[in-house]
């Protein structure tokens, strides 16, 4: 098993909270003495709250009470993301087309859902990561990726254990744009906490309607329902399977679309920092009375550390 050393260091002529780093030593080697590799990074960090200087005690307390400091992230199509503001969102790219989102949890490997990428294969699909705008990408953010790794029990009626990890053909260096978001290492009860989910979204309008197309991610914050909950504001009972959670405010129309499959469900920390809890599957339909799916990370920990153990996932300081 590969194990990490976090070292933190602050620069004693700069007070600028940005200018702090993380040293990481690889404190065990990889199965008889193979070479190691030193992580230099923080996993999960939002350069927008550290940008607005967000208190994260503060912030943290207030997300466990299920209090939003922004109104407006609750509101249909939720909030505009500064540039950057979640580095580790991830656009994935099937034929050059766009099918689904992703969250980069290491640096190598990208989670995301596994319903839109059956036929996919590597030499047809791409990810882009440290964008913004999605109407002007270029092709500088775009990566090439050498496996496709659906989970072994994906069902795609039921859309149970919708999970895939994208190979990259090489690893990345971490900036400011690309930072890896933390996987969770306790697994709490997240019934009745308000939870982010960010994606390039479309937005919702009306019924019927086709959703507003976004060049730029968008955030919004829903509660976790639970069981009893979901299963009442859930049509077809056959995608309730074990592996999921459900967010939404009840009574109220879904506001995620079927484009933000492979979305990444994230919870953030007393210590500010972001833990990946879900990925959005695509059995969510925009307008309709359903709440939103989503698949648990904590189901498969296994499975993905299985296949990041010889990655730098970075650290939670």
């Amino acid at each position: 098993m590969t194990g990490y050393i976090a070292i933190e260091t602050t620069d004693s002529n700069d007070e600028n909270e940005n200018q702090s780093y993380i040293k990481g030593v690889l404190s065990t080697f990889l199965g008889g003495g193979q070479a190691f590799r030193t992580c230099h990074c923080r996993c999960g960090l939002s350069a927008e709250d550290k940008n607005r200087k967000v208190n994260q005690l503060g912030q943290g307390l207030a997300i466990l009470s299920g209090f939003s400091p922004n109104l407006g992230a609750r509101m249909v199509g939720g909030i505009s993301l500064d540039p950057h503001a979640l580095p580790w969102l991830s656009l994935v790219l099937y034929n050059g087309v766009i099918v689904a989102m992703g969250a980069l949890v290491s640096d190598r490997h990208i989670l995301t859902s596994a319903s839109p990428l059956i036929s996919a294969t590597p030499a047809n699909t791409k990810v882009t990561l440290g964008a913004h705008n999605r109407c002007v990408l270029d092709s500088s953010g775009n990566y090439s990726i050498i496996s496709i790794i659906l989970h072994p029990n994906f069902d795609f009626g039921t859309r149970a254990h919708d999970l895939a990890l994208l190979k990259l053909s090489n690893f990345i260096a971490f900036d400011k744009r690309i930072i890896p978001i933390c996987l969770p290492t306790k697994l709490p009860n997240f019934l009745g906490q308000h939870v982010t989910v960010a994606s390039w979204s479309d937005i919702p309008v009306a019924p019927s309607t086709a959703p507003v197309y976004t060049c730029v991610p968008r955030r919004l914050r829903l509660p976790v329902l639970t069981n009893t909950e979901c299963s009442k504001t859930i049509t077809n009972s056959t995608l309730l399977t074990s592996d999921k959670n459900c967010l939404g405010l009840i009574g109220s129309n879904g506001v995620i679309c079927t484009s933000d499959v492979g979305a990444p469900v994230q919870f953030q920390t007393l210590t500010g920092h972001y833990e990946l809890i879900g990925i959005i599957t695509d059995a969510n339909v925009c307008n309709s009375l359903n709440s939103t799916l989503y698949i648990r990370i904590s189901d498969h920990l296994q499975w993905i550390k299985e296949h990041i153990r010889s990655d730098c996932t970075c650290f939670k300081i």
